[in-house]
């Protein structure tokens, strides 16, 4: 395998949820795009065992909600999630948001025995709807 990977992404070409950690070629970090359009996002909520996201606002004003509350976002804010705590995210504004994601595991995590690489610890909470 090659020491880098090198691609481009630009954001306005962004279309919905984009993961990108197999096209890089990432074991141990997930990358997502998203672009959401007016009241679009994730309909419930989801958590991690281990895994910590960060959620990087490249356009437009989406929203994160973690344990039951609406955090607003603006162009260039980033926050950091603890890997336990119920997150889901959106737009509940009227234009377009597009927003750049990371997941990654403590160091020396061992990948789950039925799952492609170290970051598929998520943990879904369909009955924990979001409207956006």
């Amino acid at each position: 395998m090659a020491v880098y990977t090198k691609r481009s992404y630009p954001p306005e070409r962004v279309e919905g949820w984009q993961f990108i950690w197999k096209d890089l070629g990432l074991e141990a970090l997930g990358v997502t795009f998203a672009r959401f359009r007016p009241h679009e996002g994730a309909r419930f909520t989801h958590a991690h065992e281990r895994q910590e996201e960060v959620y990087y606002v490249l356009e437009g004003e989406p929203a994160i909600q973690i344990d039951g509350e609406r955090v607003s976002l603006k162009r260039g804010d980033i926050v950091r999630v603890s890997a336990s705590a119920h997150r889901a995210v959106g737009n509940p504004s009227e234009r377009d948001a597009c927003l750049l994601m990371f997941g990654g595991m403590p160091h020396g995590t061992p990948p789950k025995e039925g799952r492609p690489s170290r970051i598929g610890d998520g943990i879904r909470y369909e009955d924990d709807t979001v409207v956006w």
